[in-house]
């Protein structure tokens, strides 16, 4: 039996329904079969997913685990990965995304390529037959990852969506931080570790994940508030004025008045029909973006989160 090089982790929650192909795009893999493991993580499902799991783990052409784990959040999760895996290289990939056929033969090939102490940032996609205007967690400006050739990618930008790095780098950097009050932006805390100690990270367009599915409208309202009350933590953690430029978070009073007043009717109009940001892109920007200035806020003034956000 051949040396597994490779753990392709996903944590999980409540995907029983594209799990199936979410897996069968792992299978059909350029790089040898036999020289990774595919190892799921999953967080306290309550929808048969861990029996999915465990089915397709029997007669899978890669060897394939699964783990499981009351609810704890997704950093838990990847920790969990990080001291289960197998393979001294790991990748981490989002739940709602399908990986190309290529995507662990150019990670590796790029890894080779810069070392064993560098961090490869792949890239996100919509799927060619991804609906258009349907509504994605990569909606919004500040979820893809702003880039510039060649420049050395900050730290907000190394995100676990599609991240590929040395398992005992990850370790030995103390893993994800899992005190966060929300399981959000544990990824950039890791990366801001990282990056204080020197690691590097590349960007590699050619390493591509799909966004496949759409993003309940309600779901991410929830999710964006959980992202704005973590961000308040890392803020605090890194003193970094990019989150504060970025995420658009030093707002006047006037801006303020206005979405309180504005919000309930733009909120109505993201409900109203189908999902469509092509016609309502710029109503539904808004609602996310107050949404995680709403999280911000609270944590910033020591509220406690709301009910919705604690269950992403």
């Amino acid at each position: 039996m051949e040396k597994i090089d490779i753990t392709v982790s996903v944590v999980t929650h409540d995907r029983a329904d594209t799990l199936p192909t979410l897996l069968s795009h792992l299978e059909h893999q350029t790089f040898p079969a036999a020289r990774f493991e595919i190892l799921l993580v999953d967080d306290g499902s309550t929808d048969g997913s861990p029996e999915i799991l465990d089915r397709y783990a029997q007669g899978a052409s890669v060897r394939t685990r699964c783990v499981r784990q009351k609810r704890g959040g997704y950093a838990k999760g990847r920790n969990r990965a990080l001291s289960e895996a197998r393979g001294r290289w790991i990748l981490f990939l989002d739940e709602d995304l399908l990986a190309s056929p290529h995507l662990l033969e150019r990670h590796v090939r790029a890894q080779e390529d810069h070392g064993r102490d560098a961090c490869l940032l792949g890239s996100v996609a919509p799927h060619p037959q991804l609906e258009p205007g349907v509504l994605t967690r990569w909606f919004l400006r500040e979820e893809q990852r702003a880039v510039s050739p060649g420049a050395a990618p900050h730290f907000l930008d190394w995100r676990v969506d599609n991240l590929f790095a040395s398992r005992k780098l990850l370790i030995d950097a103390g893993g994800f931080d899992d005190s966060f009050a929300l399981s959000q932006f544990d990824d950039a805390a890791l990366a801001w570790r990282l990056s204080q100690g020197g690691v590097c990270a590349y960007f590699l367009s050619e390493a591509r994940a799909y966004v496949w599915r759409a993003a309940p409208f309600e779901l991410e309202r929830h999710r964006q508030y959980a992202r704005g009350y973590s961000l308040f933590r890392l803020a605090q953690m890194t003193e970094s004025e990019e989150i504060y430029r970025r995420y658009s978070l030093l707002r006047s009073a006037f801006r303020n008045g206005v979405d309180s007043m504005v919000m309930p009717f733009y909120v109505r109009a993201c409900r109203q029909g189908e999902e469509d940001i092509r016609l309502l892109g710029h109503v539904y920007r808004r609602v996310l973006r107050y949404e995680l200035y709403c999280g911000f806020t609270d944590a910033r003034k020591g509220r406690p989160p709301r009910e919705a956000a604690q269950a992403i």
